[in-house]
């Protein structure tokens, strides 16, 4: 029963991922082609980054997608110290 139900989940998954690349195919074609041709990047993560991000042409640095997405490069300064930390969240 647990077999059949990760079964129809996972049929259930796929319908709705063809589903939304037809819909980003129909949206912006194009970002979906260039998005899924970045080595590591499959058909689910392309289909949600033209969710999330569109067109990356509308954007003229990588630091406005930072903005957009609402994540900045970390540093901390102190004096003559100048330390470049993690990414983090705004």
């Amino acid at each position: 029963r647990n077999i059949a139900n990760l079964l129809s989940l996972s049929a259930e998954r796929d319908n709705v991922i063809n589903y939304m690349e037809k819909l980003a195919m129909q949206a912006n074609a194009r970002s979906l082609t260039i998005y899924g041709s970045i080595p590591g990047i499959a058909k689910t993560t392309a289909v949600r980054l033209v969710a999330e991000l569109g067109d990356l042409r509308r954007f003229d640095t990588s630091a406005q997608i930072d903005a957009f997405v609402g994540i900045d490069p970390g540093r901390y300064q102190s004096g003559e110290k100048d330390s470049h930390l993690g990414i983090t969240k705004h």
